[in-house]
């Protein structure tokens, strides 16, 4: 016997869930339009992220706690950031599983997604990857705080067989909110981040005051222009968009409007001008630039290896260098503009730039104050000159872009680029890492766990802010703590001074610290400094030969010219500490960073290996990187046994042989296993066993490829030869002052044997190298380090086609084509009436496409000319190309079109009939009228200027009326005769349209008709439920109220069907009075049917049209209930809810048995009298305006 159901249970909420410096006109050479261009300063939207830690104290309690319960729900490597403007999660980092996959603790299987979407599932694809997004913001609103009414359509994209990026736009009754969106990021199942940009949830009215018509007649008289049709290129839509509210309290700092943006140019201008006009009280907001996003650059001057302020060499350079990219850095633009991409280019188009070098990855914070330096002009060079040192500033800046300021930004954003290539997963290194710069102390530096620290000069030493070993060595610290097993190493001071000469390719760290302080060991060779001492033992002596930073890495660089041990110098030269063999942990750490450099500069460089040092130094941060993460203590050792080893399992030379491994043996050798013993053991710290062999990746590439580095406008594009064996290619990156010897980044893995770098910046030396690889672990020779310096270049002219030069009868609608210019962003096409177009009749600007069907039309049996030239985003123009001349055809008698479709006299004709007619030669465009009458006295739809020979009727007419129709022709000349005129009458029976699932609504969905109905499988079913689970459930609005999914399909409760009708039949329109048929599968007597009504399907009240409608007997039963159509126009719902034993309190009465079932329909306005000349269409690729 079934058991009593509880009335009360849980509720689970489930839904389906480019590179170019910008040069601004003079004032003097600005267009009308120019002069007038503005952003209103409300509509800046600041960007901060704060962490849920200080964000409690801002928020209210309510708030805090809801956050409190959804970190303690999934543990404290949660990690939140909120908006304190919108009070709206930006970040959460976190291992969430979702999909199946290798993550942390995912244990996901693709029968457990089949039972949370609770519809069949054959493979995770983007369908189900943007569903489980929904389902898990929705399980989790109450934290997150979504409007899930307002999550759009998302737009889920596979970027790597384990990397799914998800973008969800934030939309209200259709509107799009401008800048508003959700994103997530999965990563081997998990999903990793998930945050908001530019969202607060929406609650304003969307319906506009001022028409589309009336905003651009604001517009028109802002600007003191008039526009025609044939200018706009973007027609006026409705948006929503966010502004910012000064004073706010936390959570209240966004406000929103309803706006009409749209889009003009001007003929023989380049610009591409978008208007903001407020829908509500007609003030324009914004005139900007919408030119192809011209790129603007930040950029100033870092110190790069060191800050001695002379350059000698590659290792020890330490002149300022002018014009460093900015990478990453905040612009105070709203997303996706708000940050710069790794070239320290944005997408510009007006308004005014402002950073604080809070960047997406490092965030600046200097004790000489704050650093905020805008630019009305999108592009800023934040300047410096080459000796400024401490809290000297560039005048006219804030006090905080200080050298050391610049040079942090700099140097921390490319290692964490560096280490983000090897370990693209590793959630610490998608944040924001804060540098904290000219620190009031001197001769240190530090990481406290969260932060990166340096110190002023002074003391005898140099800004360690301004020194890039140190920037590397402390953010190593980090890259320690947040990596595989999330603890420091011990020695974590090995693993930090690793991380720094992999990436300077420089034995000394910290090159230039000691500037004054003479430790005994004398001064470095060119004189800027003194060498280091690194014994801490009085009367022992370890002197540094080069290196006036902290310690050398070289030991054939210091004084007594031996590799360090535990044995000689370790327990011999370190005072007492924590340390490998209980020594200080700087000074334990020596035989491990030397093994590090022994290896990269040394053992991958001799026989049998014979290493250059391109490939010596890519191995050497593979393996760092990806065979560090586990390490506990580097090496054993005993200072009173006089022993060392590296023979445990956490134990640095183990854990790198395991990354170095290609088959989980290491007993038959790994790929590099000798040159890695042969490091390791020079310090005592390998191990006997295996036995050292080098074995594996026999299949693995032998071939180096040869690259071909082509520099193009704000790209470089490479292609390298094939190698035999490579199934993939890891394209190799680095930059600046060293050439290819600085530790270079894997900016792209690729298949094929071609890839363009479009994050460049035009006048900067990028350097390449493409590595073969089969597999991860096994891969060949990189091919030779090439660099180049990508130019903004104008394009070559274009080459005309059609028609010929001399051309004659061309018709008035004159198709014109020309060749392809390649690398060009756009075209112009100017037609005049005189070779020396002085008199341009008709012009395009902005085209995409190498061909243009001018339009309006031009004037018969005249001689005209053109013209073309192409465009590049960077500003580049071609020259003008040849001219040719054409004349256009004589006006001609255009023939009237022949009706086709209904045929004539045709009967139960439906009420939106499709009209066909014959093609009419030389016609541009077309006129259809539909009246009640022959005469056509009473035209009540209607159609002008139709692109082709074909039109649906719209809206829908009455049902069982007889119409008359008739079309015409169309070109500049004139119209042909109307045609002669076809009648039919439409249906009396009203067939309902077949439903289909809208994504956005999240239900099934009718447009305008006369009725609806959701098949037989739609919503058949209720939730997971065994043996019917119903496809896209819920099926309600927002999927805010999830069916139960206890028992058996058709066993126990479920609502199968909903079919709605008019009841004359005819389309839906206010007032009209609708039957609704539910079919249900009833458990028993205790099943009871509700049907609700609502006139508002974005924000749904919900109005019972019959409650508690009792199932009579078990099986199938069908209920009918009439509904009175609301008066307003637009998307209405019904809802049926089917009850086991419970009372009707709500549309969404939980139960474990209960099943909802939301579906939209559109009532549409009654037949008008006069129909609505539709906008400009086009014909046959000819642009036609409207009559």
């Amino acid at each position: 016997m079934r058991p009593l159901r509880s009335a009360l249970c849980c509720l689970a909420l489930l839904v389906s869930s480019t590179t170019y410096a910008f040069q601004p006109s003079q004032p003097e050479q600005q267009s009308a339009v120019a002069k007038k261009a503005f952003f209103k300063p409300d509509l800046y939207l600041p960007i901060q992220n704060v962490p849920l830690e200080k964000a409690r104290s801002l928020m209210p309690r309510a708030g805090a706690d809801r956050w409190a319960g959804f970190v303690t729900r999934f543990g404290g490597n949660v990690q939140v950031y909120l908006d304190p403007m919108s009070g709206m999660p930006t970040g959460i980092q976190g291992s969430f599983p979702l999909i199946p996959g290798d993550g942390f603790r995912n244990n996901v299987t693709l029968e457990a997604v089949r039972q949370g979407l609770g519809r069949s599932v054959g493979s995770v694809d983007e369908s189900v990857v943007g569903e489980l997004v929904f389902k898990f913001v929705a399980d989790h609103q109450e934290a997150i705080g979504v409007d899930l009414l307002q999550l759009g359509s998302p737009r889920v994209t596979q970027v790597t067989d384990t990397l799914w990026q998800v973008h969800i736009p934030q939309v209200v009754n259709g509107i799009t909110v401008r800048h508003g969106r959700l994103s997530a990021t999965i990563s081997h199942g998990n999903l990793i981040l998930l945050g908001t940009e530019a969202w607060a949830n929406v609650g304003i009215d969307t319906k506009p005051r001022f028409s589309a018509n009336q905003a651009l007649a604001a517009g028109s008289t802002f600007l003191g222009q008039t526009l025609s049709p044939t200018s706009l290129w973007q027609p006026p839509t409705l948006e929503v968009t966010p502004y910012a509210r000064t004073g706010a309290a936390f959570g209240q700092g966004y406000g929103h409007a309803l706006v009409w943006s749209y889009g003009f140019s001007n003929p023989g201008e380049h610009e591409r001008w978008k208007v903001t006009v407020d829908a509500n009280s007609g003030e324009v907001l914004a005139v900007e630039d919408d030119n192809h996003y011209f790129d603007a650059q930040v950029k100033g001057g870092v110190y790069p290896s060191t800050n001695i302020g002379t350059c000698t060499s590659k290792e020890t350079c330490g002149t300022m260098q002018p014009n460093t990219p900015m990478p990453w850095a905040n612009t105070g633009f709203a997303s996706p503009n708000n940050f710069t991409d790794g070239a320290g280019i944005y997408n510009y188009s007006t308004g005014t730039f402002n950073t604080t070098l809070a960047g997406k990855y490092v965030k600046i914070s200097d004790s000489c104050g704050a650093i905020n330096v805008s630019s009305a002009t999108g592009s800023l060079d934040l300047g410096g000159v080459n000796n400024d040192h401490d809290c000297t500033a560039p005048a006219g800046t804030s006090p905080g872009n200080t050298p050391a300021a610049r040079s942090s930004f700099y140097e921390l954003n490319k290692i964490k680029e560096v280490a983000r290539g090897w370990l693209p997963s590793n959630t610490w290194l998608q944040g924001q890492l804060t540098s904290n710069v000219n620190l009031n102390s001197t001769c240190n530096a530090f990481w406290n766990g969260s932060s990166v620290n340096f110190y002023k000069s002074g003391g005898g030493c140099r800004n360690t802010g301004e020194i890039g070993a140190v920037f590397d060595h402390e953010w190593g610290h980090g890259m320690d703590n947040y990596d595989a097993n999330g603890s420091l190493s011990n020695s974590s001071e090995g693993y930090a001074d690793i991380a720094g000469i992999l990436r300077l390719q420089t034995s000394c760290v910290g090159y230039g610290f000691f500037q004054t302080t003479n430790t005994g060991c004398g001064l470095t060779p060119d004189g800027t400094g003194y060498n280091q001492q690194e014994a801490q033992v009085a009367g022992q002596s370890w002197c540094n030969l080069r290196c006036s930073g902290v310690r050398d890495a070289d030991w054939a660089a210091s004084a007594p010219n031996i590799p360090a041990t535990p044995q000689n110098f370790t327990c011999k030269m370190c005072s007492s500490g924590s340390g490998p063999c209980s020594k200080q942990v700087h000074c334990a750490a020596s035989p491990v960073r030397q093994a590090a450099w022994d290896l990269v500069t040394r053992d991958l460089t001799a026989a049998p290996f014979n290493y250059n040092s391109n490939d010596a130094f890519l191995l050497g941060n593979k393996l760092f990187y990806q065979g560090s993460g586990n390490i506990g203590t580097w090496h054993a050792c005993n200072c009173t046994a006089g022993t060392s080893d590296g023979c445990g399992a956490t134990n640095g030379y183990m854990q790198w042989l395991a990354a170095d491994d290609d088959n989980g043996n290491l007993a038959d050798g790994t790929p590099h296993m000798t040159a890695i013993y042969a490091a390791y053991n020079r310090h005592n710290i390998a191990c006997s066993t295996p036995a050292p062999t080098n074995g594996g990746c026999s299949a693995a590439p032998t071939a180096a490829p040869t690259t071909t580095a082509t520099p193009g406008d704000s790209q470089v594009g490479l292609s390298w030869t094939a190698s035999a064996g490579a199934s993939q290619y890891w394209v190799m990156k680095t930059e600046g002052f060293a050439g290819c010897d600085f530790g270079k980044a894997r900016v792209a893995t690729v298949t094929g044997t071609s890839y363009t770098d479009a994050e460049v910046a035009n006048g900067r030396q990028y350097c390449y190298s493409v590595v073969p690889a089969s597999s991860n672990a096994c891969f060949g020779p990189a091919s030779t380090c090439t660099c180049t310096t990508p130019t903004c270049a104008a394009p070559g002219a274009p080459t005309l086609s059609t028609p010929a030069s001399g051309a004659t009868g061309v018709e008035l609608l004159a198709a014109l084509d020309w060749a392809d210019v390649t690398g060009v962003s756009g075209y112009e096409v100017q037609v005049a009436t005189d070779s020396a177009f002085t008199n341009v009749v008709r012009s395009a600007n902005s085209l995409v496409a190498s061909a243009w069907t001018v339009s309006p039309g031009l004037a018969a049996s005249t001689a005209y000319y053109w013209r073309v030239r192409a465009l590049n985003s960077c500003g580049g123009t071609s020259s003008w190309s040849a001219t040719r001349g054409f004349t256009t055809r004589g006006c001609v008698t255009l023939a009237a079109p022949t009706l086709t479709a209904p045929a004539n006299a045709a009967t139960g004709v439906a009420l939106t009939p499709a009209l066909d007619w014959s093609d009419v030669t030389s016609a541009s465009g077309y006129d259809v009228q539909v009246a009640t009458d022959s005469a056509f006295t009473n035209v009540v739809r209607g159609a002008t200027g139709l692109s082709s020979s074909a039109w649906n009727v719209t809206p829908g007419l009455s049902n069982l009326t007889a119409y008359y129709w008739r079309a015409r022709a169309t070109d500049s000349c004139g119209a042909s005769p109307y045609s002669t005129a076809f009648s039919f009458t439409t249906t009396n029976v009203c067939t309902p349209t077949v439903a289909t699932y809208n994504s956005s609504l999240r239900t099934p969905a009718c447009g305008s008709v006369c009725g609806c109905d959701t098949g037989p499988t739609l919503v058949n079913g209720r939730g997971t439920l065994s043996g019917g689970a119903e496809p896209n459930q819920p099926n309600t609005l927002g999927g805010t109220c999830a069916d139960g999914s206890s028992g058996t399909y058709h066993s126990d409760e479920s609502i199968d069907r909903i079919v709605l009708k008019t009841v004359d039949q005819g389309t839906i329109t206010p007032g009209k009075q609708l039957t609704v048929d539910v079919t249900v599968w009833c458990y028993g007597t205790s099943d009871q049917l509700d049907l609700y009504y609502t006139t508002n399907t974005a924000t749904p009240s919900w109005t019972a049209i019959s409650t508690g409608q009792a199932c009579t007997s078990v099986g199938v039963k069908t209920f009918s209930f009439p509904v009175t159509v609301g008066s307003t126009t637009g998307n209405h719902a019904v809802r049926a809810q089917l009850r086991f034993s419970s009372t009707a309190s709500s549309a969404c009465v939980s139960g474990t048995y209960n099943d909802r079932d939301d579906l939209v329909f559109n009532v549409a306005s009654a037949v008008a009298a006069t129909p609505t000349a539709p906008s400009a269409k086009q014909v046959r690729g000819r642009a036609v305006t409207a009559r």
